[in-house]
């Protein structure tokens, strides 16, 4: 069968009882079984808190299992099997191999093939007929292969054909005669030492003969061995020779292992291990005959001619040692065969035993722990699917189950650990440690023996049936179809693993079940009538289902139980690795069955596990212990019994005439003593037995069997032996009807009582009472007790329903009460029903009147509601009481929510015209409107009165909210309106008789516009040029006055060029925010400084944030520009005062440390506030000391200054205090206060730059004056110490006037150059100090002047002592004129500053220019034209002179952009004057 041919059957029902339930196992199983008996089969899932611990020792278990080949199982593969093993015997025995032909590239069924032409009527009417053809299309082959038909009669002839002769053949014949005295017992074969046969030598007569007798006797030889089992055919070879023949002669030893077999297995004596297990698989060994002497050997004669000649062609058979001629066998052999030959009796005899002997399964030779066994068991099924073993589907497994089963290609074996005893291996189940599940009546060792149970009188331990059976499975071990023995229940938990797979068929279709398996399997049954209680075999569900028996299935997982009922077939199979434990059980209900079981097993001649009549004998014994369904299934059972025994035992007295009576104890003897020796059955009440024949004993049901056996008319010699008279008989009948009268008149009353009629029910008393004594007489008959119970519990439930429901109507609804939940309202329609239920009662109840009477008051409340209803305009008050009313009730009334309704309609309508009235004066406002629209009754909107105040109040609210959209839009809308259309929108307003939320946002507007105007024309009146932040101030103003203002462009105008400025201003002044940055502020690094020195560092950022917001407040109107510049003037004294104060300091505290030689371990330093550590920068202006890593130096001035030498002496440092701003040049300042003078407003920032600009110009001309005349002087004293002048350079500086010089300044300028550079300058102690002064005052100019790097030139040339001689920089010279050999200098070390002349000899300005003097790109090198015109925007071009790498603006050397493209080279005028001559 494939596996998608198969359908899964239907499921079978599975309940969850509750905990009250699953307290008696048998109680809940009688109340389903209407259902189960149905199905056959049930699954029970306890409730979740049951779980039972796992009470078998795992390390100690030990087990062996049973050896099942899956597909011979079932029924039909079986067949097939046997069948073809006796068609391979058959050819082994002719000398050949059977090997199966291939019809379509598919091996031939040549089982199906033999039935189908027996079928339609054998091989010679289907030949004589021509019907091979319809045979083919039988088989399932297609019809336009036509030749299929001639190729299966061939098939059939060579492969079948002879082995049905020889089967007729064998019927027929007679048995074969013993050998003659002369020939068989004189002369014998002998076996040859090599194996085969020996052939008889013929005599010197036979030899003489010609052999024309073989050759005619080989041509009667049809068909031919060789040509019918050909080794060139390219067939499968099917299982043959030793290692295939399935002989199964061990199971011919099968015996039970105990009473009540689950499963047929080879009895202990005849279980081998190891390979001779193997060896039972093959067919059975034959005794060999004692080999003859060779000189006998001529007296041999065929059995069959009766001839001795043809020696050659004499075999003997390898079984009796018959002679045969090769050509006297039918069919005829053309040679002597291969191997082992059986004449044509002892052939019959071989396949008869193939297809006749019992089948049944093998023990493996070895026990199992269980974990091995698991360990294989999940190896096996993970190399089978391929996955892990958990992970394979159910339905999965199955249709693969069933595929093997019916498949005669894969065999596939399994083992299953089945019938395992728990008196020694031990229960699942807790027998002692646990209480609660010890003594559980579920636990499987305490179920068969409950009260209320039929086995708990039978005294003997029956295994299998009152002591549970363990069972260990794997993936694909079975248990075949079965029914339990004496048709009883059966009850089986799985402990844990995975799930077990069950299928069950009703008992009502027990016969059709038998009909179908007999039927489709025949040839089973013929050997094995029994085979069905042998659980040996299996059959498809799909093939039941065929034949119209209703199946069901289940998957069984642990913690699970499966209930199987009387005389219902089962079987099934586990999915993998699990352990289960089962047993049976029989409560009162299963008598009758027994009962039949016995008469049935009788008929099969198949022992009982238990006698049936003892059973019931020994519970009328002890009748009043009984459960009441037990003793009135038992007296009629008992009173069936008695009158049958009466029967019988007149007839052995009268008529067969017995010779003896005598009472006989059955019970104390044997089973195997007192069993009938022809049904096998157990006897008890009565037996026959011989005198002669001793131990021969015969059931009262087969006496007449005995007359036969002994060969006489009657029963004279026999002795009749029974347990009890017939008056004891009686007795114990008796005493059962006395039970059963009790238990018959308790239940004649209940049922009275429940079937009573409606004016004649009885009270919850009376079935209390019943119950009482139920107890009392221990009648625990569970059906009628809990439908007592169950009347009691509905009665009860409905007279606490009736209370619930007047307890409410009664109660007051207190504060406490109503802040409850609200409870669901019982309805009309639930009352009426519920007064229904209660005439449907089995009892009566008191509180039933006081519902008629509720019900009474409600059709009056009824009428009363719908008068008022009526009514077009009903009071509120009238309302109101009917509703007090309903809720008295406490009853869900449709009513009440007309009157809600009605009740809402009149006080809405009420608001409704109050608000109305209200609006004369104008106070309706929106928010009113929009909530009584809201609040209005949706469902009644055809109510006349609603209609029409809907209307009203829907056109007052349209024209408010159509106002209110114009007037936020006009609010709202960019550019803002004018102020005459807001005063429209205010006329409008006034018009509506609502108030509008945004008439007070429109006169505010317009308020705040006219004070805007006033405050704007004030301030233009007062002063032209007012403070930018007054101007500022009235524009943000303005933003927030949602009016058109008209000179409010002008002062956006005015703000938006300041802010520009600004912007510029703080481009070139403002650093990047760091953490060494004092401020943010522009106004504070323009302003004179307050603070001086790192300790303002120390301050947090963030503090130093909040400080300088509030430090420098921006001037109004009520200062003046003269104000605000003397306040600058005063700022800059004190910052002077203040940068002399902490260089006093600091110098004061370098020079006690020097003093002391060595530094203060508690002196800080730099803006990190800590001490002396790595290398250190003295700031020129406040003479504090800095780290390297802190003030971040530029990166050529740090690494010359880390390295030390000529580098660290010639740095000049000024900290972030210090420096707050980038400094630009003096001539960008200047740009930058003449585009502030545009600004049509006064600003602080424009006044400090003018002080900026007048302070530095200032500044510049006192410093220059001071440079002059140091270095003439210093040039006039060391003009003797020079050599003669060299030639004149063209270095003259642009900055110094040199027309105005006189010949002879001009002479010793040129002549001291050399000099001067290389000389050490000695400073006067009032030069030192002036230039020191300078030097300060320029290092405070937040600007970059030449000056201040020239003056600390001269003051650091001016410090050494002793013959040092410091270098003098160059920028000196720009004052005095240079020699021409200066130029040449110059020109050879030009390459040290890293520029390209070709790309900078033409350029526009840029923001970040290269420049010769530096890599700091804020610096901009000026123009050092004579006379510096100062352009900007688009006329500010520059050009460098190639020779002294100067920068010029074009209009300060008259190039324009035409004229500067046509340049190759460009050198300026001083360039070009430096290389004339100069005279003396």
């Amino acid at each position: 069968m494939d596996a998608e041919a198969f359908v899964p059957p239907p499921e079978a029902p599975v309940f969850e009882p509750t905990e009250d339930e699953f307290a008696d196992p048998l109680t809940f199983i009688a109340t389903i079984r209407p259902i189960v008996e149905r199905t056959g089969i049930c699954r029970i899932r306890p409730p979740p808190e049951w779980r039972p611990p796992f009470a078998v020792n795992v390390e100690t278990f030990q087990f062996t299992t049973r050896i099942q080949q899956l597909n011979e199982l079932e029924a039909r593969s079986r067949v097939k099997l046997n069948f073809l093993d006796a068609i391979a015997r058959y050819w082994e025995l002719q000398g050949a191999n059977l090997k199966v032909p291939i019809v379509n590239g598919q091996n031939l069924d040549l089982h199906r093939l033999h039935k189908t032409v027996a079928e339609e009527g054998g091989y010679a009417f289907v030949t004589k007929e021509k019907r091979w053809s319809h045979i083919s299309r039988l088989m399932g082959f297609s019809q336009s292969q036509s030749s299929c038909g001639y190729v299966l009669r061939g098939h059939y002839e060579r492969v079948l054909l002879p082995y049905d002769s020889f089967i007729e053949r064998s019927k027929n014949s007679p048995t074969k005669n013993s050998p003659t005295k002369n020939s068989p017992t004189k002369n014998s074969p002998t076996k040859a030492s090599g194996g085969g046969y020996k052939v008889v030598p013929p005599s010197t007569e036979e030899k003489k003969k010609d052999n024309d007798d073989d050759v005619i006797a080989a041509k009667d030889v049809t068909p031919k061995v060789d040509e019918v089992m050909s080794e060139e055919e390219t067939t499968m070879t099917t299982k043959s020779t030793t290692g295939a023949t399935r002989s199964r002669e061990e199971l011919k030893k099968l015996q039970f292992l105990s009473p009540g077999p689950k499963i047929a297995a080879p009895s202990p004596d005849s279980i081998q291990t190891g390979s001779d297990m193997m060896e039972t698989r093959s067919r059975p060994k034959r005794r060999r005959q004692p080999s003859l002497d060779v000189k006998k050997v001529e007296s041999i004669v065929c059995l069959v001619c009766k001839r001795g000649d043809s020696e050659t062609c004499l075999l003997l058979c390898d079984a009796c040692n018959g002679p045969y001629h090769i050509f006297c066998l039918t069919p005829p052999l053309h040679c002597v065969p291969r191997g082992d030959w059986l004449c044509p009796d002892c052939m019959a005899k071989e396949c008869h035993i193939l297809q006749d002997e019992a089948f049944g399964f093998e023990q493996a030779d070895k026990p199992y722990h269980l974990e091995a066994f698991g360990q294989m068991a999940d190896k096996f099924k993970a190399n089978y699917f391929q996955t892990s073993p958990k992970m394979v589907p159910v339905e999965k497994v199955e249709k693969e189950f069933w595929r093997l089963v019916s498949s005669l290609d894969d065999e596939v074996v399994v083992e299953y650990g089945a019938d395992l005893h728990t008196t020694e291996h031990g229960s699942g189940f807790p027998l002692k440690d646990d209480q609660f599940y010890s003594k559980s009546p579920w636990n499987l060792n305490n179920l068969p023996n409950l009260p209320n149970s039929v086995l708990s009188h039978v005294h003997a331990n029956i295994s299998g049936m009152k002591v549970p059976w363990l069972y260990v499975g794997m993936c694909f071990s079975s248990f075949c179809w079965h029914i339990e023995d004496h048709w009883s229940y059966s009850i089986n938990y799985l402990h844990w693993g995975e799930p077990k797979t069950w299928y069950g068929v009703p008992g009502a279709y027990a016969e059709e079940f038998e009909r179908v398996m007999k039927q489709t399997a025949p040839e089973l049954f013929e050997c094995q009538p029994d085979l069905l209680h042998q659980l040996v075999t299996l059959l498809s569900p799909s093939v039941l289902m065929d034949h119209n028996i209703p199946i069901v299935r289940t998957d069984q997982h642990a913690g699970e139980f499966v209930v199987t009922f009387p005389r219902a077939y089962h079987a099934g199979f586990n999915q993998g690795f699990n352990f289960a434990e089962a047993v049976n059980f029989a409560p009162a209900d299963w008598l009758p069955f027994g009962r039949k079981c016995i008469d049935h097993y009788q008929l099969y001649h198949r022992s009982p596990v238990f006698s049936h009549h003892e059973l019931l004998c020994r519970m009328a014994a002890c009748a009043e212990n009984l459960d009441p369904e037990i003793a009135v299934e038992s007296c009629r059972e008992i009173s069936h019994i008695i009158e049958e025994e009466i029967e019988r035992r007149t007839y052995v007295i009268e008529e067969l005439k017995v010779g003896s009576m005598e009472m006989e104890p059955f019970e104390l003897l044997p089973d195997d003593e007192r069993q009938c020796c022809v049904c096998k059955t157990t006897c008890y009440l009565s037996a026959v037995s011989h005198v002669d024949e001793c131990g021969k004993c015969v059931c009262m049901k087969h006496v007449d069997d005995l007359v036969e056996m002994c060969k006489e008319k009657s029963l004279g010699k026999c002795c009749l032996r029974y347990r009890y008279k017939l008056g004891d008989l009686r007795m114990l009948q008796r005493n059962l009807s006395d039970r059963a009268v009790a238990y018959n008149e308790w239940r004649s009353q209940v049922k009275n009582l429940l079937d009573a009629p409606l004016d004649c029910r009885p009270k919850i008393s009376d079935f209390q009472r019943l119950i009482a004594v139920a107890k009392e007489q221990k009648l625990r008959c569970s059906e009628l007790i809990v439908e007592m119970k169950e009347a009691i519990s509905e009665a009860e439930r409905c007279a606490a329903a009736i209370t619930k429901v007047l307890r409410k109507k009664k109660r007051p609804l207190s504060g406490r009460h109503q802040r409850r939940k609200p409870e669901r309202l019982v309805t009309v329609g639930e009352l009426v029903e519920f007064v229904d239920q209660l005439d449907n009662l089995a009892c009566s109840i008191s509180e039933g009147q006081l519902i008629k009477d509720l019900l009474n008051n409600l059709d009056a409340y009824k009428k009363r509601v719908a008068k008022v209803l009526c009514l077009p305009n009903p009071d509120i008050e009238s309302l109101q009481t009917l509703l007090s009313e309903a809720e008295e009730f406490a009853i869900d009334l449709p009513e009440t929510s007309l009157l809600q309704m009605e009740l809402k309609v009149s006080r809405w309508l009420a608001d409704v015209n109050d608000l109305l009235k209200s609006s004369v004066g104008g106070s309706i406002s929106l928010e009113a409107i929009q909530n009584l629209l809201d609040t209005a009754p949706r469902t009644t909107a055809g109510h006349p009165g609603v209609s029409k105040a809907l209307s009203k109040l829907r056109n007052l609210y349209e024209n408010g909210q159509k106002w209110e959209a114009k007037a936020l839009h006009a609010l709202q809308i960019k550019p803002s309106a004018k102020a005459l259309f807001l005063e429209n929108l205010l006329h409008e307003a006034s018009l509506l008789p609502v108030v509008l939320p945004s008439t007070a946002s429109i006169e505010k507007a317009l308020e705040r516009a006219m004070q805007w105007k006033k405050e704007a024309n004030e301030l233009l009146r007062r002063d032209a040029y007012p403070w930018i932040s007054d101007l500022e101030a009235l524009a943000f103003k303005a933003r927030l006055i949602p009016v058109h203002l008209e000179s409010l462009s002008n002062i956006e105008s005015r703000v938006t060029i300041a802010r520009s400025w600004r912007d510029r201003v703080s481009r070139s002044f403002l650093k990047k925010p760091s953490s060494h940055a004092t401020t943010t502020n522009l106004l504070d690094v323009l302003l004179p400084r307050k603070h001086v020195g790192p300790s303002d560092m120390s301050t947090p950022t963030k503090q130093r944030k909040r400080s300088q917001s509030t430090q420098e407040p921006r001037p109004t109107g009520n200062r003046s520009v003269a104000d605000e510049r003397a306040m600058i003037k005063e700022r800059e004294t004190e910052e002077m005062e203040a940068v002399r104060r902490v260089r006093n300091v600091n110098v004061e505290r370098q020079r006690k440390v020097e003093e002391r030689l060595g530094e203060d371990p508690h002196a800080i330093y730099c803006v990190c506030r800590r001490g002396v550590s790595g290398f250190m920068v003295q700031c020129e202006l406040c003479c504090d000391w800095f780290h390297g890593r802190c003030v971040g130096l530029p990166p050529k001035s740090a690494a010359a200054a880390a390295g030390g030498g000529v580098g660290a002496k010639d740095l000049k440092f000024l900290c972030p205090v210090c420096c707050r701003t980038k400094r630009p040049r003096i001539e960008i300042v200047r740009s930058i206060v003449e585009g502030g003078k545009k600004v049509q407003a006064h600003m602080l920032e424009v006044l400090a730059l003018e002080r900026l600009v007048e302070r530095t110009m200032d500044w510049q001309i006192r410093a220059r004056h001071a440079l002059r005349t140091v270095m003439l002087k210093e040039r006039n004293e060391k003009t003797s110490s020079v050599s003669p002048p060299p030639p004149p350079s063209s270095s003259m500086s642009p900055h110094v006037d040199v027309e105005a010089l006189s010949p002879e300044q001009v002479t010793a300028a040129t002549e001291g150059t050399a000099a001067v550079t290389k000389l050490k300058i000695e400073l006067s102690d009032d030069e030192r100090a002036t230039l020191e002064e300078l030097a300060i005052e320029g290092d405070m100019l937040e600007v970059t002047v030449d000056e201040t790097q020239q003056i600390w030139s001269l003051l650091q040339s001016g410090k050494g002592d002793g013959d040092d001689v410091v270098d003098v920089p160059s920028t000196l010279t720009e004052y005095v004129p240079c020699l021409a050999t200066e130029r040449r200098r110059r020109k050879r070390s030009r390459r040290r500053y890293d520029v390209d002349a070709d790309e900078v000899k033409v350029a526009r300005r840029r923001r970040v220019r290269v420049s010769p003097f530096g890599n700091e790109s804020d610096k901009e090198e000026p123009c050092v034209a004579d006379h510096c015109l100062m352009p900007s925007g688009e006329e500010l071009q520059w050009v460098q002179c190639d020779d002294c790498k100067s920068w010029y603006h074009f209009a300060c050397v008259g190039l324009t952009s035409e004229s500067a493209q046509s340049l190759e080279s460009y050198c300026c005028r001083k360039c070009k004057n430096a290389d004339l001559p100069i005279s003396c």
